[in-house]
């Protein structure tokens, strides 16, 4: 089966839509954890972005795998 265009371009709004958050969580924890310095509350940020992220995506493979 063939992806289609619109399927291939809603791909790609949807990746670039996805980094573009993780890069606005990455900095907003970089000003809220004040305790840590900016490197370590970024690192930290990214770190529960990604989690996130892996636990989305499994459980969207899970789901289309059980059709």
């Amino acid at each position: 089966m063939k992806p289609s265009v619109k399927t291939i371009l809603w791909s790609l709004v949807a990746g670039v839509g996805v980094a573009v958050l993780g890069a606005v969580v990455a900095a907003l924890f970089g000003t809220w954890m004040n305790g840590f310095s900016r490197e370590s509350a970024t690192l930290f940020g990214l770190g529960l972005y990604l989690c996130f992220i892996l636990v989305v995506c499994t459980g969207v493979i899970l789901s289309k795998l059980k059709k």
